[in-house]
């Protein structure tokens, strides 16, 4: 399925990304459709959820928000906990 992107769904992704409070390298999609926007990716935390959700809701023009991020927390240990490399000879 393509896409679409119109004016409403890239006025409420540049509000998101250039919120102080949002990572701007975060993944975020935005999908409109009659007003409604649906918003999809990955963050880090509820709180980035929720801001951004925040953010959509307060552009104009925008009737209702579904927010479908996902919360995936980065593993602070993986590098840690990873087996070192040995080269074999």
């Amino acid at each position: 399925m393509s896409k679409i992107i119109n004016e409403l769904a890239i006025k409420v992704r540049d509000a998101i990304l250039n919120d102080d409070a949002i990572d701007p390298e975060l993944k975020i999609d935005v999908l409109e459709m009659g007003g409604v926007i649906t918003l999809t990716g990955r963050v880090p935390s509820e709180k980035d959820a929720a801001k951004a959700e925040s953010i959509a809701k307060k552009q104009e023009g925008v009737i209702t928000v579904i927010n479908e991020l996902s919360v995936e927390k980065p593993d602070p240990d993986q590098e840690a906990t990873a087996p070192p490399v040995t080269p074999r000879n």
